[in-house]
């Protein structure tokens, strides 16, 4: 097999597939503030900032932006770490809770879609090929 055209082959696919109103949903959905208020929904508890980081994969400075903006807009609230009052804990507000259920809601019905119009046996094919290749 010529992997480099192949390769070609699937770089223009995922082109054509990030037009798609579905997976620009599911990529808002893994990224930036909604994977943020994931992340701590998920958790069912108050974050570092720090570990809210390495689930991101992102910097000290990018996660303080993003948890600057979640502030402002009322989603977290912060809190002084009872254990060790020099660092601070995020937590989810109750309108952050209710934005993260209704965008997982949006993006669950929009991904459910794009599957069912695969069928059964092809959902299931990119499910596995899609779990192979995130393997560490």
């Amino acid at each position: 097999m010529d992997y480099k055209a192949a390769a070609i082959e699937l770089l223009r696919i995922q082109a054509k597939l990030n037009r798609l109103k579905a997976m620009q949903q599911m990529d808002g959905y893994t990224q930036g503030e909604i994977f943020a208020l994931g992340y701590l929904h998920e958790t069912g508890q108050e974050a570092n900032p720090k570990d809210i980081g390495k689930v991101m994969a992102v910097s000290s400075a990018r996660v303080a932006v993003l948890l600057n903006n979640m502030e402002k807009k009322g989603w977290i609230c912060r809190l002084s770490d009872q254990s060790d009052n020099r660092k601070t804990l995020v937590a989810m507000t109750d309108l952050g809770e209710e934005i993260f259920l209704e965008r997982q809601r949006e993006v669950l019905d929009s991904v459910s879609k794009v599957l069912q119009d695969l069928g059964e046996d092809d959902t299931r094919s990119l499910i596995r090929i899609h779990e192979k290749i995130s393997q560490d």
